[in-house]
């Protein structure tokens, strides 16, 4: 679709995959304000929207440590540049993955469904997000074995 969408910046260089540790965000009157790194932030170069998950209550401020945390829509184009940076990520031929670095990044304003809650809905595109991946990788796999079977049913080694 138009704008695109395919971007999601959760991940955290000092937290790993422990998200509920987040500690990126603070809420500053009508926005965020993003101090931090976030890694493996792939599709940026394919997107116009970004989601940005962040915490911006402290962990000493929640009972729950799955709350306290926010999401906000961010416009790549109006925010690369403007106290955010990307540098790509050198892996796999093919592979586009990021570090984005924020440096008192004021997000658009408060997007978040519910303030807060931010986690609930990360995890649910997660979900999908998994699944797609798994069906992507089956596909891939079965393709490699079709393109395999087929090499070594084609070659001839030793004149036979």
């Amino acid at each position: 679709g138009d704008p695109r969408l395919q971007s999601m910046a959760v991940t955290e260089l000092s937290t790993g995959t422990y998200t509920k540790k987040r500690k990126t965000g603070q809420s500053v009157g009508d926005c965020y304000v993003v101090n931090d790194q976030k890694v493996w932030i792939s599709r940026i170069k394919h997107s116009a929207l970004m989601i940005l998950l962040a915490r911006t209550l402290q962990l000493a401020e929640v009972k729950n440590t799955s709350h306290g945390m926010s999401v906000s829509l961010v416009d790549l184009k109006q925010a690369i540049g403007n106290g955010m940076n990307i540098r790509q990520i050198k892996l796999m031929i093919g592979d586009q993955t990021y570090e984005v670095f924020f440096e008192d990044f004021e997000t658009p304003g408060k997007t978040d469904l519910e303030e807060g809650v931010g986690f609930r809905y990360i995890l649910d595109g997660l979900n999908a997000e998994r699944a797609l991946i798994a069906a992507a990788c089956t596909g891939d796999g079965h393709w490699f074995l079709e393109c395999a079977r087929s090499y070594v049913g084609e070659g001839v080694v030793f004149d036979r």
